[in-house]
């Protein structure tokens, strides 16, 4: 994105929502990509069946927050092994 004046425009902060049966990982990944300072993740109740990998540029923050504590489940599919949630970086 260009302003007036012809120079990139920073976006400060994004917001995605995921809901079940979307994929976290891909809108980590795509919050990383997207290069801005501060992302948020809203995770919608229901139980997610995935490993989240999330590897952060220095200089940036990712927020994930889940709807609510009881009904947002993220769990590891079956047959894999280690963490839910790794993240490094930032």
């Amino acid at each position: 994105m260009i302003n007036m004046l012809g120079f990139p425009l920073k976006i400060f902060a994004v917001e995605i929502n995921v809901y079940v049966g979307e994929s976290i990982q891909s809108s980590v990944n795509s919050a990383i990509a997207n290069g801005s300072d501060t992302d948020y993740i809203y995770i919608g109740n229901g139980t997610y069946n995935e490993q989240v990998i999330i590897n952060i540029p220095a200089g940036q923050e990712l927020h994930l927050i889940g709807e609510s504590r009881e009904n947002t489940i993220i769990s590891l599919p079956e047959g894999i092994t280690g963490n839910v949630l790794s993240a490094d970086g930032g």
